[in-house]
């Protein structure tokens, strides 16, 4: 009975997505995002937060075994992309360094700060997303931390 009555308020509300039912649910689903046209000389970079043992390992999630029959582990966790890894940058070790390169002191220690304990950022820039629509989001590997437009 409560069951086909879940069912009747979902029909009247018009959900479509069965998720909005289960507790754990937060409610927030990434929004798919349009690439950005930019002007000559800037870029839009996505940056993603994570935790790997060594550079291997960062290095496999981000582009696999070299099966072209495979998808990317980082792929198939964001799945509301398609990546082309080759516009990819994984940045482990002194990522303060490499952040100061092309974003403000200010912008770089926010990042720093909000890295905690992961120590490894993986930089999508915006081509890597090959010009189609994309949804970016947390995912049990990587925290999104954002997008940022730098100067190139």
């Amino acid at each position: 009975m409560i069951l086909n009555t879940l069912r009747w308020l979902v029909r009247q509300v018009g959900l479509s997505d069965g998720r909005i039912l289960d507790p754990a649910f937060n409610g927030r689903t990434p929004d798919v995002q349009r690439p950005m046209h930019l002007p000559a000389g800037q870029a839009r970079l996505h940056l993603f937060a994570a935790t790997f043992e060594d550079r291997g390992a960062a290095k496999s999630f981000c582009y696999g075994s070299g099966d072209i029959n495979t998808p990317e582990p980082i792929t198939q966790e964001l799945d509301g992309a398609t990546i082309n890894t080759d516009f990819l940058e994984i940045a482990q070790g002194d990522i303060h360094a490499r952040l100061i390169e092309f974003l403000s002191e200010e912008d770089t220690q926010k990042i720093m700060a909000d890295l905690r304990k992961d120590n490894t950022i993986i930089i999508l820039t915006e081509e890597a997303f090959s010009g189609l629509p994309f949804q970016v989001h947390d995912t049990n590997t990587l925290r999104y931390l954002g997008d940022r437009i730098v100067l190139v």
